[in-house]
């Protein structure tokens, strides 16, 4: 479980998006600066909530660690600590991605696996950057990552599936 080896977030990533989209902040949109859900840790996948801190860090739905930028490890597999906190890069890419509203994966499916950007293998969208969301160097596929039946990542943090 957890898909790691991405960037680390120390700090201040809301506060750098935030001094642009100004109309996206804590009063009317999503928190940030929050911390991390408990469930972060112990939810692996659609189904598995077997998660440890040690092994559930998750590039496709990552978190400020607040930390100094000289003891961020991009090669962890450790979760939240209890102060990890929430930031607009949790569930959205900085400016724009594949996917509606720059989120990190397809909402407009049920499953992740149903996606047609996933399922989509031209050199039009891979030129466009689509496919490296979910397919990068290292070969990520949702399906193998998650099961087939994953619904949004958005469970990571809420556990609404």
């Amino acid at each position: 479980g957890g898909y790691g080896n991405a960037t680390d977030y120390g700090s201040g990533m809301s506060g750098w998006c935030l001094s642009c989209h100004t109309l996206y902040n804590a009063g009317n949109m999503h928190t940030v600066d929050d911390v991390v859900p408990a469930a972060y840790n112990s939810y692996l996948k659609t189904g598995d909530y077997t998660g440890t801190q040690a092994v559930s860090y998750d590039q496709m739905v990552p978190f400020e660690r607040n930390l100094a930028a000289d003891v961020l490890d991009p090669t962890s597999t450790v979760g939240s600590d209890g102060t990890s906190t929430v930031a607009c890069i949790s569930c959205h890419r900085a400016h724009a991605s594949a996917f509606d509203n720059a989120l990190r994966w397809d909402s407009t499916h049920e499953m992740l696996a149903q996606s047609g950007i996933l399922n989509e293998i031209s050199t039009t969208l891979l030129a466009d950057g689509a496919i490296p969301y979910y397919r990068d160097g290292a070969g990520f596929d949702p399906v193998t990552e998650y099961g087939e039946y994953q619904r949004s990542l958005c469970n990571k943090c809420h556990v609404k599936d």
